[in-house]
């Protein structure tokens, strides 16, 4: 039927008189290579792009989706200039705020893939006078909001499919169409690849907005955060997209030119979290809302006095005014997606803002993480606070290490910091934590050991790690005294009309007479005050003949005078209990199962501030087996704190898809990440020191990429294939090995095995779908010898004068054209991909000419050494400086280097210049490996040559370099 319509449209248009028309009709013709001059309010966006993202933008693929899109769609939503002038606003702030961030990268290596990537606002505001095109990048903000980049380019899919459909039946039926969706509709179906690049750039700016609008955002989800609004009830996808997008450009259009708005779905909402306009707030009550009305004032200057939401007035029912501890919170949209994959049943995808629209930065996931704690106890709301108390109490009292300075102020140290760092935060910022508390709540599979027995799972977190087990709590007392005053307390607290109660111990000073038991009695406790301890009397009893003190502890009665029968009540049979006489009228009443009930949290935290808890006790209890899975978890996530600590990762945030899943899971058959496997041998090392893991570079690498993404297609790569990436980009970031944005010297002094595998972020991308990750070709190339080099090289004798003679070498990142998609079970099928592994080499240059291809990470792998240097002041003035030995050489240009003599010493001299020095040492380590001993100096270095050079030479063994 759409294929019949669409050869009358072109028929139709051909028998125009109008040549323009004509032309315009001919599917040959690509009307949508025009360009448009953007609007003032653009205009500072175009100098904060890359060369190469601006000519995209203008000239290239994206700029012709963007013309086709607005084209196709054009008439759907009515003119909104004062949300176009706004948004160009907003995103030319944020441009220029992101160009005064300065970058990790030095060298330029990156610079081309550098920057905020704003190709789609660009092509959009280049690609239409009228604004439309702008409207299509406001819906692609939409879409990357609220769903995957796989599900957001099913749906592009599905409306483009749609919409080709519904002109053609327009025009058939004689509606009225505009001409340029007319054109558009006869052209070729657009390509999936352009509506992933699309996707890709929306998603991309969405992360660099929300970083450089962090306060804004957070302050606006602490609001949405306790509605429960859909986008739309529509169940066509077609129809909910349209209506969404519609309704969302008109009602902020209005809102901006101030007027005011009462809200009666969550699109509006959904817009303001996705364009990062922000008017005025008034929420009118609820019970999730403290106060009957709420003014919230975002002080927003592009939005002009008078722009208010109110949220409330229409709809006072409780679906409305919601809970953020409901699964259902926030701003929701449910749609059926036919076109996820290639083949299969349309499948229904409810997604909400409040967890899919919403990404974690460490400290977020660390109080989420608690709140999963909290939530797999079961501790209400209203008692969490005292539970987070028992926690800061609990740890701090356990820890006994500080901080080390190696790894930086903000970095834990052992697994337990990571409870105590969300719970000492949460003390200080209460409803930023607790909303995050509260998806923790929801979220406690997270935190669950992945095991196919659901029965595990009931004791893989016990209940405030177990101290309230009856067995265990008594154990960990300092003595006696601690033990005696801790059952008074419990008497004071319970048993009080039990006056002829009494506390038994076992004697810590026990004896070894066979039958014979030491034990130690108070006296009735009825006598006692609160705040007195106990008189302790130590005596001895015989036992009943075949009674084993080592299984048992104190037997269930005892005659302690006048033949008295006395009958345990309540207490730790292994160390001292609380008896009382049994058939005593006063207390007939007393219940017979009170030595098994655990104890309260209140007793351990009175054993905690009483200081009866002794700490050696308490961490050899922690070390234990019934919490091996709690440790490993927290290990794990200390590991993570680890990658994402330092300035080098500012900027860095996590996907909460994350939290979908157990956080082991993905590691489980991951023999490499040992440290969290219980069965492996340094895991109790680890556990003595609590310590937390170091990861190896491949490790990093799958773990940053599943944070990043909550995608684990990366876990089947093997580790050959994981050996040479040195980087992967996602949305707005590049995160590279940090060998590579610093002085070789760095890595070369840190003993190998010791030093923390970092990677560093870069704000950028390199304008692929998805996660690509950055892999180094097996066999590197160099360029061909020039035959006429030996003319100009000279191989000077060293003089002892540190020069940089290596001033025009520049190193540079190519990607190349070979790929190959990775993806996990859940994505067999899709349309999209949304892992890619591609070649990129890093190149060196000198004076723009190529020298060749390196890996720089296993460069340095490769047994680097440090000279030792002695003080200038033993020999004087005439250690350093000028120097002259006839076997010592200098390689001062790259002919020299790489067509080297074949044995001696030579020095390359390229003083203060940490690119050239990393290029060198790429260059030595693939192409010219002769050298049997490498060593890198450092930058500032004076050295002794007398002691440096002399010390070398005793070692030497063939042929040596050293780099200055």
């Amino acid at each position: 039927m759409a294929d019949l319509s669409l050869g009358k449209i072109q028929a139709a248009l051909a028998s125009a008189t109008n040549e323009v028309t004509v032309a315009a009709a001919n599917l040959n013709f690509d009307f949508t290579l025009v360009k448009f001059e953007a609007p003032p309010e653009y205009q500072p966006l175009s100098t904060n792009l890359t060369k190469r993202r601006k000519d995209n933008a203008e000239h290239g693929d994206i700029h012709v989706t963007a013309r086709r899109l607005s084209a196709l769609f054009e008439g759907v939503c009515p003119g909104t200039p004062n949300l176009i002038k706004a948004y160009g606003r907003r995103v030319s702030e944020i441009s220029e705020a992101a160009k005064r961030i300065p970058s990790n990268d030095k060298s330029g290596m990156f610079e081309e893939y550098l920057g905020i990537d704003a190709t789609s606002i660009w092509a959009a505001a280049t690609s239409s006078q009228s604004g439309s095109a702008i409207q299509i990048h406001l819906l692609a903000c939409l879409l990357a909001r609220m769903w995957s980049h796989a599900e957001a380019v099913s749906i592009w899919d599905r409306i483009v499919t749609s919409r080709r459909h519904e002109i053609a039946g327009n025009f058939q039926n004689g509606t009225n169409v505009p001409f340029a969706a007319l054109a558009a509709a006869t052209q070729q179906e657009i390509r999936l690849s352009s509506l992933q690049t699309w996707d890709t750039s929306a998603r991309s700016w969405l992360k660099t907005a929300d970083f450089f609008r962090n306060q804004q955002q957070t302050q606006f989800s602490l609001i949405w955060k306790n509605l429960s609004l859909p986008v739309n009830n529509e169940t066509d996808p077609y129809r909910s997209v349209m209506v969404a997008w519609s309704s969302a450009v008109q009602i902020m259009d209005k809102v901006i030119g101030g007027a005011p708005y009462d809200v009666h779905d969550g699109a509006i909402l959904l817009a303001i979290s996705s364009w990062h306009i922000y008017p005025d707030l008034l929420v009118f009550g609820g019970r999730a809302i403290k106060s009957p009305t709420t003014e919230v004032l975002m002080m927003d200057d592009l939005v002009a006095e008078g722009g208010v939401l109110s949220l409330g007035l229409s709809r006072p029912d409780k679906s409305y005014i919601g809970d953020s501890g409901n699964e259902k919170a926030g701003v929701s949209w449910s749609i059926p997606l036919d076109r996820l994959k290639y083949y299969g049943r349309s499948v229904r995808r409810t997604r909400t803002l409040l967890r899919d629209g919403h990404r974690l930065t460490l400290h977020d996931l660390l109080l989420v993480n608690l709140g999963a704690i909290l939530g797999k106890w079961r501790v209400s709301r209203k008692d969490r606070e005292y539970y987070i108390a028992f926690i800061i109490k609990l740890v701090s009292f356990a820890k006994t290490r500080k901080r080390s300075s190696s790894r930086g102020n903000d970095a834990p140290v052992d697994w337990m910091d990571m409870l105590l760092e969300p719970a000492l935060s949460r003390m200080q910022v209460l409803e930023k934590a607790d909303f995050l508390l509260d998806l923790g709540s929801r979220r406690r599979s997270f935190i669950e050991k992945h095991v196919p027995d659901d029965s595990h799972r009931r004791t893989d977190w016990p209940e405030n790690f177990g101290l309230c087990d009856v067995n265990v709590l008594q154990s960990i007392l300092t003595g006696d005294a601690a033990n005696a005053s801790f059952l008074l307390h419990i008497y004071h607290q319970n048993f009080r009309n039990i006056p002829d109660a009494v506390i038994v111990g076992i004697s810590e000073e026990r004896t070894r007479q066979p039958g014979i038991l030491q034990f130690w009695v108070t006296e009735p406790l009825g006598a006692f005050l609160r705040d007195r301890r106990p008189n302790i009397e130590v005596k001895h009893i015989e036992l009943s003949q075949g009674y084993s003190y080592t299984l048992k502890g104190l037997p269930d009665e005892l005659r302690l005078a006048d033949d008295v029968v006395h009958h345990i009540l309540v207490g730790d049979p292994r160390f001292a209990a609380i008896y009382y006489v049994k058939d005593s009228t006063q207390n007939a009443s007393i219940p017979q199962d009170r030595r098994s009930r655990p104890w309260n949290l209140s007793d351990v935290l009175w054993c905690l501030e009483s200081n009866y808890i002794l700490q050696s006790r308490l961490k050899t209890f922690l070390e234990g087996d019934h919490i091996s899975h709690c440790r490993s978890h927290l290990c794990f996530l200390g590991a993570i704190s680890e990658l994402f600590s330092g300035e080098m990762m500012e900027g860095s945030s996590i996907s909460s898809r994350v939290l979908d899943r157990p956080l082991l899971k993905p590691w489980k058959e991951r023999r490499a990440l040992y440290t969290w496997t219980p069965d492996d041998n340094l895991q109790a090392t680890y556990l003595r020191n609590w310590a937390i893991p170091r990861l190896n570079r491949n490790q990093v690498v799958t773990v940053l990429c599943y944070l990043e993404t909550g995608c684990v297609g990366i876990q089947s790569m093997p580790d050959s294939t994981l050996n040479r990436i040195f980087g992967f980009a996602v949305d707005d970031s590049m995160l590279v090995t940090s060998e590579l944005l610093r002085d070789p010297y760095v890595d070369t002094e840190t003993a190998a095995g010791q030093a923390l595998s970092k990677f560093s972020r870069l704000l950028g991308n390199v304008g692929k779908p998805g996660l690509t990750l950055f892999s180094t070709p097996s066999d590197l190339m160099i360029a061909d010898r020039d035959p006429g080099a030996w003319k100009t090289a000279t191989f000077a004798k060293f003089d002892g004068n540190l020069i940089n003679c290596f001033q025009q070498t520049s190193i540079h990142l190519k990607m190349l054209e070979w790929t190959q998609p990775f993806h996990d079970d859940e994505a067999v099928g899709q349309l999209t991909v949304e892992v890619h592994l591609i070649e990129a080499v890093v190149s060196v240059h000198d004076r723009g000419v190529w020298l060749g291809d390196i890996d720089i990470p296993s460069s340095l792998s490769k047994g680097m050494e440090v000279p030792s240097n002695c003080m200038p002041s033993l020999h004087g003035s005439e250690g350093t400086g000028a120097y002259a030995d006839d076997l010592v050489v200098a390689l001062d240009t790259w002919d020299e280097v790489l067509d080297c003599p074949q044995d001696g010493f030579t020095i390359i001299r390229s003083q203060g210049n940490w690119i050239a020095r990393l290029a060198i040492i790429g260059m030595l380590a693939h192409h010219k490996a002769v050298f049997e001993r490498v060593f890198v100096c450092q930058r500032s270095l004076n050295p002794c040559w007398h002691c440096t050079i002399g010390r070398l030479r005793g070692q030497m063994s063939g042929r040596e370099v050293v780099i200055l």
